[in-house]
């Protein structure tokens, strides 16, 4: 009482304050404030409760992979404000306050996510007698699955063996405050969704409001490091399966509305387009042909269906071209560079200098016959980026332009414009990246340089003309290489950022870019399968599979070069990755000539789509992809909180912001093309953006020092039935455990807490196909469907979905297809 009496008072005084300043005085500390009785702000912030960081990081992965905030806890928190819109408790940690829990999820309508269950009975299930340790884990077959399920691979299964399995069954009478529980997923000895079997995953609904998602397995079971990278155990699918498994739990806990966003991004860089390289175990140096380009596009025109991929998605390559193997060197004809010319727009490009040039030392004949002692000069700089611009912007460069020391290359051809037109040019063209030749002139100045870095490069701290220059001609962006410390974040969602102190200037970012171990010269399967066995290249991949002890076929190589990166795409992670123009050569694979480059994204996307079916596969260029890292980076500085106001138990409009002065784009995103939310008034905030992503629309809006608080209301009110305020449930008292510090994750606020479960009441349902309801009377479960979905709209008390005829009318019309949704 005394706590509604202080809220008010300060609301009173902040409201006559903000005609003076204008300040809101609900989100001028940006603190969750409960108004008035039946409206209030919950906070788009999940709460994690685990016994300790290990059981944490499949939840912690999701959570960072979006974007979205999140406390890491390891006892029970002070529940005050509805801070919260998602619970998630990882694991049975001893010591959780189950009443205060479950006084705010039932209060505030915020669903609860238990990762790993042991003990049933509370909600509504049992232990089977199934042995299910060897069996596979499927999808129920219910048709409310298809939305429960979200983005996961409603067809798929999962070998549950690793991750402590234990079947369960619904009750036949359990006690009378359960409302039901619906089965999600379950073992099977099949590969097939299934109605009947040991129940894997189900959500309980209690008839005071309260709904828990349970899992009767492992799903905390993932093979990440202190950064949520892979370890070098990670050689099984259960961490694929459980990551990919977080989007479930997420957007149902979440009811499809969260802060960050989700992209499956799959950036195929190749370096030297345009140029020869070695050829491995040869002496005739190989260079792609017209040929070969064509069976790339086929590949680009093939590959949604041959690999399965959603509705909107967009894959391609990005050639880093050496504009000088256009002209300047007088390779024969072969047909690569008119027809490069002819399906430019099909490709993303990105320029790799005119000659190749390392942008730290000179070759020996631009050196006075000595290696790596001279550095370009800036006119050397300059005409390495300007001459690839020139070809680009359909600037024609011809021998009597071309500069010191290239003048003998004089009777060359003239380069031609690599585009038919600028439309293919806007599109395709990254005017503001740079993939450096053999990622050089990127050392900073602070950097102890390893030995072992020297055996083939010669560092050269801070290359401040390389950075001036790349001001001088507006590039934003580098590339960088994962394996090596200085040019990778601690966080995988993060580029680096170039300092004046580090490399002269502030205006670059280095985008991360893993390297699979494909060699620059080799284009063909039987040299990469000779590569890999003779260099003892499987010793080298970061994680994946033992290695065989027979040799590997070319095929078997690239397989497991793919499984290698798969944790990057389930992750969400948005590295580009880097390969050699003679790795596009066209090789027979099922009955098609496919480029090398083209069977390994065929593994990778073929690995995704066993587990996320339903995102789009976009290949975006460079600089879209540079500046993807400069907004998410920009908005983890920036502490946005996100609030959604609600009103009677209905979502009214969402509220972000900042309390720190700081610029970002914020980014909020709904899932389901009919969520309740997308109805915002456009002119709530006149630099609104709406993007569509599968079945995903993500709204983006700037915070500015200006603006630091943007509040979107919804264009009209839906009424809705007013509900009592639930009672609690009962549930045994555990003692708090003291709050501490959890270490070694970087996002997120820690402190500390635990777990135990909710009360128990009467079960309704059954294996079979029909669902029993509170008046006895059987029903299909698509019947069930329009039940299970009522719960969706409702913030403010209990569920009553069988007992309006007036509610439930409502409910159907809007929510039967939409059950995920409020």
């Amino acid at each position: 009482m005394l706590r509604n009496v202080i809220v008010l008072a300060i609301s009173l005084c902040a409201l006559l304050a903000s005609t003076v300043a204008s300040v809101d005085p609900r989100v001028a500390y940006l603190e969750p404030v409960v108004d008035t009785e039946g409206t209030y702000y919950l906070g788009l912030k999940t709460l994690v409760i685990a016994s300790d960081t290990k059981r944490a990081k499949s939840a912690l992965s999701i959570l960072n992979s979006l974007g979205s905030p999140y406390d890491l806890v390891t006892a029970t928190p002070v529940f005050t404000d509805p801070k919260y819109n998602v619970i998630v408790l990882t694991d049975e940690v001893s010591g959780v306050d189950l009443v205060k829990i479950n006084a705010y999820a039932i209060k505030y309508k915020v669903r609860v996510v238990k990762l790993q269950i042991k003990a049933f009975e509370q909600y509504g299930l049992t232990t089977s007698t199934t042995n299910v340790n060897n069996m596979n884990i499927v999808m129920d077959d219910a048709p409310i699955m298809d939305y429960y399920s979200d983005v996961m691979n409603t067809k798929g299964a999962w070998d549950a063996s690793k991750i402590d399995p234990i079947g369960a069954e619904i009750m036949p009478d359990l006690d009378t405050r359960i409302d039901r529980v619906i089965p999600m997923m379950r073992y099977t000895a099949g590969s097939t969704t299934v109605a009947n079997g040991p129940i894997a995953a189900y959500i309980t609904n209690y008839k005071d409001g309260l709904e828990v998602m349970c899992f009767t397995f492992d799903a905390t079971k993932v093979d990440l490091d202190s950064e949520l990278r892979a370890e070098e155990s990670l050689a099984d699918k259960y961490s694929f399966f459980n990551l990919a498994l977080a989007n479930m739990w997420f957007t149902w806990a979440s009811r499809g509305v969260f802060m960050g966003k989700r992209r499956i991004s799959l950036q195929m860089q190749i370096d030297d387009w345009f140029l020869a390289s070695d050829s491995y175990g040869e002496t005739t140096p190989f260079r792609l042909s017209g040929k070969d380009v064509e069976h790339a596009i086929a590949w680009i025109n093939q590959i949604k269906i041959t690999a399965n991929l959603p509705e909107g998605s967009n894959v391609t390559f990005e050639p880093a071209f050496n504009g000088a193997g256009i002209a300047m060197v007088d390779f024969e004809d072969n047909g690569l560079v008119s027809t490069s010319k002819h399906y430019a727009g099909r490709f993303n490009w990105v320029s790799h200098t005119w000659t190749h040039q390392n942008m730290d030392w000179l070759e020996t004949f631009d050196c006075n016959g000595q290696a790596n002692e001279c550095h370009p000069d800036e006119a050397r700089y300059i005409h390495e980026f300007q001459y690839n611009i020139d070809v680009v912007e359909d600037r024609v460069v011809g021998s009597p332009s071309y500069a010191a020391p290239w003048e003998d290359f004089g009777n060359a051809t003239p380069a031609m414009s690599l585009f038919n037109n600028n439309d293919e040019r806007e599109e395709r063209w990254s005017r503001h990246s740079l993939v450096t030749p053999e990622i050089s002139g990127l050392w900073p100045d602070w950097f102890p340089i390893p030995r072992a870095y020297t055996e083939y490069r010669k560092p050269n701290p801070k290359n401040e003309l390389l950075f001036k220059m790349l001001d001088k001609f507006e590039i934003r962006a580098v590339v960088g290489d994962n394996t090596r410390e200085e040019l990778t974040s601690k966080n995988p969602f993060h580029g680096v950022l170039s300092t004046v102190d580090a490399y002269g200037s502030d205006n670059v970012i280095i985008i991360p870019r893993m390297a699979p171990n494909v060699d620059y010269n080799i284009n063909n399967l039987e040299q990469f399968a000779d590569y890999y066995n003779t260099e003892g290249v499987c010793g080298w991949v970061v994680y994946g599979p033992s290695c065989k002890r027979t040799p590997y076929t070319g095929l078997e190589a690239l397989e497991r070069e793919a499984f290698s990166v798969l944790l990057n795409f389930i992750q969400y992670r948005q590295d580009a990755y880097m390969f050699h123009q003679s790795n596009m050569h066209a090789q027979l694979f099922r009955q098609d000539n496919m480029p090398i480059v083209g069977i390994w994204a065929q593994f990778v996307l073929e690995g995704v789509m066993e587990f996320i079916n339903e995102l789009p596969v976009l290949s975006p260029k460079m600089d879209v992809t540079a500046e993807e890292y400069r907004k998410r980076m920009a908005r983890d500085a920036c502490g946005l909180q996100g609030f959604v106001k609600i009103v009677n138990g209905t979502p009214q409009g969402i509220t972000v912001g900042t309390t720190n002065n700081n610029t970002c784009e914020a980014v909020v995103t709904m899932v389901g093309k009919e969520h309740p939310l997308l109805s915002l008034d456009p002119s709530s905030y006149a630099q609104l953006s709406k993007e569509e992503y599968g079945n995903d629309t993500t709204l983006a809006f700037a915070i500015t020092p200006e603006k630091n608080i943007v509040e979107l209301n919804l264009l009209s009110t839906v009424e809705t039935p007013t509900v009592s305020t639930p009672t609690v449930s009962d549930a045994a008292v555990l003692p708090e455990v003291p709050a501490e510090n959890i270490n070694g994750l970087e996002n997120g606020v820690r402190s500390g807490e635990n777990e135990v479960a909710p009360t128990t009441g009467k079960t309704v349902g059954s294996e079979s196909n029909e669902y029993v309801n509170d008046d006895g009377i059987e029903r299909s479960k698509a019947d069930a469907i329009s039940n299970i979905g009522a719960d969706e709209f409702t913030f403010n008390g209990a569920s009553s979905s069988t007992s309006s005829f007036s509610v439930a009318t409502v409910i159907v019309a809007f929510v039967s297809l939409f059950a995920m949704m409020w």
